[in-house]
Order: C-alpha cells, then sequence, then structure tokens
C-alpha cells in the first residue's frame, strides 16, 4: 500500500535564519538555537521534524550597543500549528528577556506567521493561547509599522505562490515584522522617532527578467527610525 516502503527515501527539511552586517558597522555574532518544540509532519517516508528557531547578533553605531535578533516562527493554520507558535513565541520572549538586563535597545526581525489580528487563536490541548504577535506586544515590544510616517497602507508581505509565477501580486497579509524595545527613555517611555517603513519586492517591476518570477514568496521589509536613550 506504501509506494516508498522499498525505495530508499531521504527528506532534510532546512529552514535557516541569518544576518547580513554591513562592512562599516561593528558586530558579533550573540547566539542562535532551535526552538525545544517544533512541528512534526507524517509522510509516507517517515515522520520529519521542521526545526525553527533564531539568531542573535551584536551591532554598535556611533558607539551604541543593539541587540538584534531574527526569527521564523511556525505558522498558525490549525489549532496544532497555532499551540506550537505560541509556545515558540514565549521561548523567544523568555530568551528576550534573559537578555535585557543592560538596557540596550532589543531589534527583533522575523516572519512571524501572524498579524495584529484581534482576538485569541485557538490552540490545541490549551484553554488559553495568544498568537505571536500578541505574546510580542504583551512583552513590551512595539510593532514598527504602527509607527510609520506617511499614507497609511497596510503593508502585506505574504505570499506569493509557491513557485512565484503569478503574474498578479497576491500579498494579503503583513506577517513580517521589525518589533523594538529599549529602556525608558528621558520622559519615562520608550520613544522611536522619524520611523521611515516600507515593503519591498511587491511590484511587477520586481519580477526576474526574463522568467517573470518573484524575489521571494514573502515580500520584505525595511526600516529606518531613531531610537531614544535611556535616562
Amino acid at each position: 500500500d506504501n509506494a516508498l516502503s522499498s525505495v530508499d527515501v531521504r527528506a532534510t527539511v532546512i529552514d535557516q535564519d541569518a544576518f547580513l552586517c554591513r562592512a562599516d558597522i561593528e558586530c558579533e555574532p550573540a547566539g542562535d538555537m532551535n526552538f525545544d518544540v517544533n512541528t512534526m509532519v507524517s509522510t509516507p517516508a517517515g515522520d520529519v521534524v521542521i526545526e525553527r528557531g533564531w539568531v542573535a547578533a551584536r551591532a554598535w553605531v556611533k558607539g551604541r550597543e543593539f541587540q538584534l535578533f531574527n526569527t521564523h516562527l511556525e505558522v498558525n493554520s490549525n489549532p496544532v500549528l497555532s499551540t506550537v507558535q505560541y509556545v515558540q513565541s514565549l521561548e523567544l520572549v523568555g530568551f528576550l528577556n534573559s537578555r535585557k538586563t543592560n538596557g540596550s535597545p532589543q531589534i527583533v526581525l522575523g516572519d512571524f506567521n501572524s498579524d495584529e489580528t484581534t482576538g485569541f487563536p485557538e490552540c490545541a490541548e490549551l484553554d488559553f493561547c495568544q498568537s505571536s504577535y500578541q505574546v510580542m506586544r504583551n512583552a513590551g515590544f512595539i510593532d514598527t509599522w504602527t509607527l510609520r510616517g506617511g499614507k497609511p497602507v497596510p503593508g502585506d508581505t505574504c505570499c506569493q505562490d509557491a513557485d512565484l509565477r503569478n503574474t498578479e501580486s497576491s500579498l494579503y497579509e503583513r506577517i513580517d515584522q521589525v518589533w523594538v524595545r529599549a529602556a525608558p527613555g528621558r520622559r519615562g517611555s520608550v520613544v522611536l522617532r522619524g520611523v521611515q517603513a516600507r515593503v519591498v519586492g511587491d511590484q511587477a517591476a520586481d519580477l526576474s527578467v526574463p522568467d517573470g518570477l518573484w524575489p521571494s514568496d514573502h515580500a520584505g521589509v525595511t526600516t529606518r527610525m531613531w531610537i531614544s536613550r535611556a535616562k
């Protein structure tokens, strides 16, 4: 009954996070880890674990230290996966909390696979859970897109077709975000000034030539901002 039972099948799922550090910025790696809880998918060739995690770096700009984190959390397309996303986001925030002691601003980038939609997700075997967006916000992080200047736009980043061949953009949700948490400013609150953010890689002009492919199934997000100093 299993067409693969007599075939040597080997499958690997690779999900990697990385930082590219500009040559004129002082950077150093600060850590990386896979989440303790990940999704396991049953296939005819056997179970496959979809490992996700995060990478961390430190950077110094004009003598000021910034803590940087990049992550990719599980999707939330059903109650089981929503539970995994919730647990992964709690683990991520726990690590972020352990590193906030020196007052350096923390900037967290990534594909969070959730947006600012209100209401709590349905999770398996849990009476209560939250989306990763809700966990980040409740931990004191600021979604920088919500403070951007300029004309209001949805900022959708997901998703083009898996083969990248759709002719019209099909982005419909904003699940790729830039979060910031910093020590209170001189007036007792975290102050982000002059936030400039935009979505990139989402226009027809971005299609490859001659293949007509989108750069990625997700659009990118660029953010520029000024973060107040602590007292």
